[in-house]
C-alpha cells in the first residue's frame, strides 16, 4: 500500500523552498 503524497513535506520541492504555512495550499511559481 502506497502513501499518497498528501502533507507539503513530502514533495521534494519543500526542501529547496520550505513552505511556510504547511496548512495551507502553496502556489510554488516564477513571477512573469
Amino acid at each position: 500500500m502506497t502513501q499518497a503524497k498528501t502533507f507539503p513535506q513530502d514533495f521534494p520541492i519543500t526542501q529547496k523552498w520550505p513552505a511556510q504555512h504547511p496548512e495551507r495550499l502553496q502556489l510554488y511559481s516564477l513571477p512573469t
